[in-house]
């Protein structure tokens, strides 16, 4: 039986995970319950966060690490970081490769509309 490995595994860092097949991320109430306080306050509402994590060996994520915050300083890093509980990985590809042990970015969008102001009360 021919095995093929990539040229990752051969040089025995951390692989690299491509494709991820999700088996569980935050739901909307989630990411809504955690929107950082700093970012209402000024009224930003929309954010990119990136996170680097290992998978481990039940799929959770490990070890994250903030390598993206735009805009920075209003507190989206955190609350990203507080998400990775939530997020669980198949544990093997659906090209059969194992993701156990490997490196993860995981982009994270918050995309939230502004409160409406109510009549006779200022906005945000």
């Amino acid at each position: 039986i021919p095995f093929t490995f990539t040229e990752n595994m051969l040089k025995g860092g951390k692989a690299s995970v491509g494709k991820p097949a999700w088996a569980a991320v935050p739901d909307f109430a989630s990411m809504a319950a955690n929107f950082p306080t700093a970012a209402r306050a000024k009224g930003v509402f929309t954010a990119r966060v990136h996170l680097t994590c290992s998978v481990a060996a039940n799929g959770a994520v490990d070890g994250c690490k903030t390598v993206l915050e735009e805009p920075g300083g209003l507190g989206f890093a955190e609350a990203a970081l507080a998400l990775t509980p939530a997020f669980r990985m198949n544990v093997w590809t659906d090209e059969g490769l194992p993701v156990v042990g490997g490196q993860i970015t995981i982009p994270i969008r918050y995309q939230f509309a502004a409160p409406a102001s109510q009549p006779g009360k200022p906005g945000p």
